[in-house]
């Protein structure tokens, strides 16, 4: 008697036997409209929309009536297409109720339980929702199952932790709340749905027989309602249920030890369910063609690899006969193993694979993975031909362009427009705020130049109109009148956008409902970002709009994060449309039942493929079996079966990648039985090519200039030697300090015209601490250069008070921290004055001075700008201000630090003009420190300097003749502007070491640095 079921070969095209079969059935029927009025049942919605479109290109293009196509396996809301009759037969009465719905329930209730016990399980909506998603998977498993969770308070205690007590009541959630909320809303879960509408098709076939053709293809049936259907479908008249890849050649001894590890494994509890034998199935005629003798040999080693690991000791009985290698060697044809030493080489290699198979017209090649990452590398590398791949495996919503700058903007408003989060929004593609977008880049690279460099600006939209007025944004340049007001109108802009979410967001301790919250982020949203750019945060917000009643009123903070975690977890469908028709990359249920001319398995390690078993939060692996729920490592045999599948293919590669983020992996336990039993046939390695990876990896890295045929020199000290006509004839005396310490900072900036960046959000430094105390120091002594006041102190503390407030506003901490030790150096400041100033001296403060010599034939021109000269008596004292460290008297007289003799040499040649016409002699060169340390206090030191052997005006005439060497040997086109000379100079940074790769080449640089 016909058993009604058959199988196709897992070497054998699927979807090309079920389709030709299909139509010949039709063409049987005498009129091809029959196929019309055929039901055929798949695992997915995937498989559903391939064999649709292989039924047309099997049927040459021409119009066709399809069948009643049927997803079995999705749970989700019917499509429009789907006769909801024949898929869920639903009572009216009942709303099926679906995941968000569901989510937002559950969060609702735990949020109630938390507050209700005092429990700290549940402290914010965000954790409430991830709950609800574990709770959600827990009541899937017992609807799927048939499983009634009161049963959990008949678990025995004793034999379980004491906490379980804690978590059986927190289960009540959905073993007592859950149901009554169910019957008070009249609902039901998309999975009973699913399973009702099953069976009572299966009971309406049972009792009515449908006269068309009913096919049921690629499922294992490992759902009870499922199995249920298939039954009833291979009682039909004209009722087919056709298994994917069942092994009919296995011994009954090892059949009859498969468990749940194994491939076999759900067709065997099917079968079990269906109570036939193998021996009553039948292999699936027209269309099937037969397995050629490499997919029956390789057949044979996977099922020999494969074995149970009790059984595994066979393998020594299989190795003690004669081994026909010719015929294990015959199973590797057209298989490969792709070996990677990380993720990146492993998509670059896989993405090459691919590029090569499109150079052969017709061929299609498939990636089959379930690592998401590798799926994104893949279609990052194949970019670089300019190839787009459709990529079933999808992303989640979060990762989609319009819900990530929908998040951008709430983080941004979050923050109070801090520079990271106002730049990773304005940055964004979708960006737009009501200008072109060529305007928008204008005025945020400016934005960003002069008001977010440096120190953070003041919160708010304020805070950056405050932050261009006081700040120049750089220590280097400020902004034109011109400038500025694109930098306005952009800030306008933003307050024009944000206006809706920025109002209701300034109370941060108010709450307000999840409704209220989405519709101001979607008017920011619409005002922000790119017309027309997509409806998918749209459906996001209306989606959780109908379901906002469940949840209590929410915090901002609560909203955003709530809002990210709920777009985390939701998927995004991807459209085919301007994908490449020829390269695909296939999660593993949907591959089991297609066929390429070349298919990759990625990502065959360990965690991956097979993915990590979670038993889930609440039930442990005992708990699991006693409620006579599947233990989670049921997937292991399901994916086991998808990796034949695939395995079977005339062209295969076996990919995995020996460090995954630098951490060493193990590769997946299919390919080490492989492996080691090849080894025991006296086969080495596993596939055709022994140098397979090591080709293609040669091919991946010469991409980037990284091949073995690719040699480069050791970057070295860079000497670059510009002609003399372009290098600078004007020079500031620290200027000078640089050209002897780091010439190739000159180069850079006064040849190559390149200024340095100050970071972005920089803290408030040595630097910036240094340059408000002279700004203070040099407005007192501007103010009160010809007589001190009576309140020194006072008037130090006063002038600075007007130097921090718009400190006081962008790093108030700082300002704590500081005013004790501006305390400290204001006294120290008044002894300072009040020792050293005598009546009839008169001081010039910042003072410009220039002078204009000759060197060979070309002129140059040396300037300063004093901090303080002395003048008494027709003598002068030149002062220098120093916050950092002060140069000693050696590296002075040595000629290392020239700035104070240079300034002395500038006032001897009367560089300074009118102010100092009086001046006849130098009396002193003196540095003075002020600083301030990290710890409370300050100092203030005097330093010296006092030539060993000579005179201060023979140290001045020194470092004259010291600067024209110097200057003459940079008139020579050979002499190069060298990075850091002497070692010495390395040990602090410089603003262009990056520029010179200085740790790829310096000495002092650590092994880690370089």
């Amino acid at each position: 008697m016909d058993s009604g079921v058959y199988t196709i070969a897992p070497g054998v095209d699927f979807l090309g036997a079920l389709s030709s079969r299909l139509l010949h059935e039709a063409r049987e029927g005498g009129d091809a409209r029959d196929l019309s009025s055929q039901y055929v049942f798949l695992p997915t919605r995937r498989s559903m929309r391939a064999l649709e479109g292989r039924l047309l290109e099997d049927s040459g293009g021409k119009a066709l009536l399809l069948p009643q196509i049927v997803p079995l396996g999705d749970v989700g809301e019917l499509e429009e297409n789907e006769d909801p009759e024949l898929y869920l037969s639903r009572n009216s009465a009942w709303h099926v109720l679906t995941n968000t719905e569901r989510q937002f329930e559950l969060t609702r209730l735990i949020l109630h339980w938390s507050e209700r016990s005092q429990s700290r399980i549940a402290g914010s909506p965000v954790q409430a929702a991830n709950l609800a998603l574990e709770l959600g998977s827990l009541l899937d498993s017992a609807e799927t199952e048939g499983v009634d969770l009161k049963r959990l308070h008949r678990l025995v205690p004793d034999l379980y932790a004491e906490n379980w007590q804690e978590t059986l009541e927190f289960l009540q959630i959905i073993i007592d709340a859950w149901p009554k909320v169910l019957e008070e809303k009249g609902c039901i879960s998309e999975v009973t749905a699913r399973d009702d509408g099953l069976r009572s098709l299966a009971k309406r076939w049972e009792e009515t027989q449908p006269e068309s053709l009913v096919v049921s293809a690629g499922s294992t049936g490992l759902m009870p309602a499922t199995a249920d259907l298939l039954k009833c479908i291979m009682s039909l008249p004209r009722g087919m249920v056709v298994l994917p890849g069942l092994d009919r050649e296995m011994e009954d001894s090892v059949w009859k030890e498969l468990n749940w590890e194994h491939p076999q494994y759900a067709m065997k509890i099917l079968l079990g369910r269906l109570k036939i034998s193998r021996k009553q199935v039948k292999t699936w005629g027209e269309g099937a063609k037969e397995e050629t003798p490499t997919q029956m040999s390789r057949q044979q080693l996977l099922r020999l690899a494969l074995y149970p690991a009790e059984m595994v000791d066979r393998w020594q009985k299989a190795l003690g006969k004669d081994v026909d290698l010719k015929q294990v060697k015959s199973s590797l044809a057209g298989l490969n193993l792709l070996e990677a030493p990380g993720r990146r080489e492993e998509a670059g290699m896989i993405a090459l694979l691919l590029r090569d198979l499109l150079e052969t017209p017709g061929k299609r090649g498939a990636l089959v993975t379930s690592d998401k990452e590798l799926a994104r590398r893949v279609c990052g590398e194949m970019r670089r031909w300019g190839v787009e791949i459709y990529n079933s495996a999808g992303n989640t919503l979060l990762e989609s362009d319009e819900m990530r700058f929908a998040c951008l903007l709430g983080e941004m408003v979050a923050s109070e427009l801090s520079p990271s989060s106002l730049l990773a929004a304005l940055k964004h593609p979708l960006a737009w705020f009501g200008m072109d977008a060529k305007v928008l880049r204008l005025r945020v690279s400016l934005l960003e130049r002069f008001v977010l460099r440096g120190l953070t600006p003041s919160p708010g939209i304020e805070g950056l109109r405050d932050a261009l007025k006081h700040s120049p944004g750089s220590v280097y340049d400020a902004p034109t009148e011109k400038q500025a007001v694109e930098i306005r109108k952009l800030i306008d802009a933003l307050e024009h956008s944000l206006s809706p979410f920025e109002s209701m967001r300034e109370d941060k301790h108010k709450i307000r409902d999840l409704d209220d919250w989405m519709k101001a982020h979607l008017s920011a949203l619409a005002s922000a970002a790119v017309k027309d750019s997509g409806d998918v945060a749209k459906e996001f917000f209306a989606s959780l709009s109908d379901n906002e009643g469940s949840l209590p009123p929410l915090s901002f903070a609560d909203y955003l994060a709530l809002i990210q975690h709920l777009a985390e977890t939701r998927p995004l469908r991807n459209s085919s449309s301007g994908k490449h028709p020829r390269v695909f990359i296939w999660g593993l249920l949907e591959a089991r039942l297609q066929r390429v001319d070349m298919v990759i398995l990625g990502g065959l390690n360990e965690g991956l493929w097979p993915r990590r078993t979670h038993v889930g939060a609440w039930l442990n692996r005992s708990m699991l079996r006693e409620l006579k729920l599947n233990d989670p490592e049921w997937r292991i045999g399901q994916e086991a079966h998808n990796f034949v599948q695939g395995a079977m293919q005339p062209k295969v590669v076996l990919s995995h990648a020996v460090k995954v983020n630098g951490t060493p992996t193990m590769k997946s336990r299919w390919l080490l039985r492989l492996e080691k039993l090849l080894q025991g046939m006296g086969i080495e390695h596993l596939g055709e090519d022994e140098n397979f990876s090591k080709k293609w990896l040669e091919r991946f890295k010469s991409l980037d200039g990284e091949g073995e045929d690719m040699r480069f020199e050791p970057y070295l000290s860079p000497k670059p030697c510009p002609p003399v006509k372009d290098r600078p004839k004007s020079f500031s005396v620290t200027r000078i300090e640089k050209l002897i310490e780091d010439p190739y900072s000159i180069y850079a900036r006064n040849i190559l015209k390149l200024k340095p960046l100050e970071p972005i959000d920089a803290p408030f430094d040595a630097r910036m601490r240094g340059t408000l105390i002279h700004a203070i120091l040099e407005e007192f002594s501007r103010k009160w250069s010809d007589a001190l006041p009576e309140d020194i102190e006072a008037q130090l503390l006063a002038i600075a008070d007007r130097h921090l407030a718009y400190l006081r506003e962008t790093k108030p901490e700082a300002v704590t921290l500081l005013l004790p030790s501006l305390e400290v150096l204001a006294r120290r400041f008044e002894a300072f004055e009040r020792g050293r100033r005598r009546a009839s001296m008169r001081l010039l403060i910042e003072e410009k001075g220039e002078i204009s010599f000759a060197v060979g034939r070309r002129k140059h021109i040396l300037s300063c700008y004093a901090d303080r000269i002395e003048i008494a008596d027709g003598g002068a004292n030149i002062c220098d201000y120093k916050s950092g460290a002060v140069p000693l008297a050696n590296e002075v007289i040595a000629g290392k630090k020239p700035q104070l003799p240079l300034e002395a040499l500038i006032l001897c040649k009367e560089g300074f003009g009118d102010v100092a016409k009086d001046v006849t002699r130098l009396d002193g060169l003196t540095y003075i420190s002020t600083r301030i340390r990290e710890t409370l206090g300050a100092e203030l030191d005097i330093r010296e300097i006092v030539p060993k052997e000579g005179t201060l005006d023979e140290l001045v005439e020194e470092s004259h003749q010291g600067l024209k060497r110097l200057l003459k040997a940079y008139l020579d086109e050979a002499q190069p502007y060298l990075c850091r000379p002497r070692e010495e100079s390395r040990r602090y940074a410089g603003d262009y070491d990056h520029l010179a790769r200085l740790l790829e080449w310096s000495s002092s640089a650590s092994d880690g640095d370089r």
